[in-house]
């Protein structure tokens, strides 16, 4: 392949690893709300269970809450590598390259002033060469990391999402009944306690009438 052809080449994979780099990132924010609904799902069982004591004895219920809660943590460390600890290499600015060329071109135009540009414009163009060559292959080396990593995060989320759903199963088959036993104690005790006052305010009633 010639120089050309590979100059080309390594550019346009330079260009080809930023735009992978948007892409993964930005699909590492649009998980944040879906961690935010498995949170919430984990945080309520929480509240339903430790919070007020109430500890079912269900084993299916805690293995698959566990097991949901455990899945929820390697997401987020996953997403976490996949967010830090990197570091990309740009080709500099404009006037960066430019204030590069106008000095090799001003130092081999001490030289041999007829053949400055062309020396000028080969240096330029192997400096170029170099940064895609080095700069992309740093940059591809991130992004199949961090495409791993997001790969991984969001199939623990999907993992946690489903354990944590099916959790909600056994703790809604066997809580309600507890739940509805004390609810209609609650109920009982209030209608009892109405019954009484009712008997005591006809009672006295009664005894007023008859004085």
């Amino acid at each position: 392949m010639e120089y050309s052809d590979r100059f080309k080449d390594y550019k346009e994979r330079y260009y080809f690893e930023l735009d992978v780099r948007e892409k993964i990132e930005t699909r590492l924010r649009a998980s944040f709300p879906i961690f935010l609904l498995i949170f919430a799902l984990i945080a309520y069982l929480f509240d339903k269970t430790i919070n007020i004591g109430y500890l079912p004895a269900d084993k299916i219920f805690w293995s698959f809450y566990l097991l949901g809660a455990i899945a929820f943590i390697f997401a987020i460390f996953f997403q976490i590598k996949a967010m830090h600890g990197y570091s990309y290499s740009l080709v500099p600015t404009p006037n960066t390259l430019e204030t590069y060329y106008e000095k090799i071109l001003e130092d081999y135009a001490k030289i041999n002033c007829g053949l400055a540009k062309a020396w000028t414009k080969e240096v330029y163009e192997n400096y170029l060469f170099t940064c895609y060559v080095a700069y992309t292959s740093q940059n591809t080396s991130n992004n199949d990391t961090k495409a791993l990593n997001s790969s991984r995060s969001l199939s623990s989320l999907i993992l946690a999402f489903l354990l944590v759903s099916l959790s909600y199963i056994p703790f809604y088959s066997s809580s309600p009944k507890g739940i509805k036993d004390d609810t209609k104690t609650a109920t009982t005790t209030a209608a009892t306690a109405s019954t009484v006052c009712e008997g005591t305010a006809s009672t006295t009633n009664e005894t007023s009438d008859s004085n």
